[in-house]
């Protein structure tokens, strides 16, 4: 669950891992985009962002990956990832080796006012 606000918004908002295993949120040419990793493939959705007063709910299941906010939802085929990421958890950039080429470089543009990260057994 992650609420931002800003104007231009972009950069990553959470990354985890690598080019290899990871995965990414992120704000680019006013969508949010979450990706993941799986080494030479990359999963990813994306949402134009239109109403920042509601959170944004992310989630990767056994086969998919989506984003919703409100009534509004986009979702894709994907799987689970095949190990932990071996890089750090960043808040705000992506630093060493960016999980999806297609997120913008440096540090996230806005404000991250909530970011709320939850994992259950597979």
């Amino acid at each position: 669950l992650v609420n931002i606000s800003g104007d231009n918004l972009s950069g990553p908002i959470i990354a985890h891992g690598g080019s290899a295993v990871g995965y990414v949120l992120y704000a680019k040419d006013g969508e949010l985009t979450f990706a993941m990793s799986h080494g030479k493939r990359v999963d990813r959705v994306s949402l134009p962002i239109t109403d920042q007063a509601l959170p944004y709910t992310i989630t990767a299941t056994e086969d998919s990956i989506s984003i919703l906010q409100g009534k509004r939802t986009v979702s894709a085929k994907s799987k689970p990832l095949a190990r932990h990421p071996q890089e750090d958890l960043c808040i705000g950039f992506d630093d060493k080796n960016p999980v999806d080429p297609k997120a913008p470089n440096g540090h996230f543009s806005g404000i991250i006012e909530s970011l709320n990260v939850s994992l259950s057994p597979h």
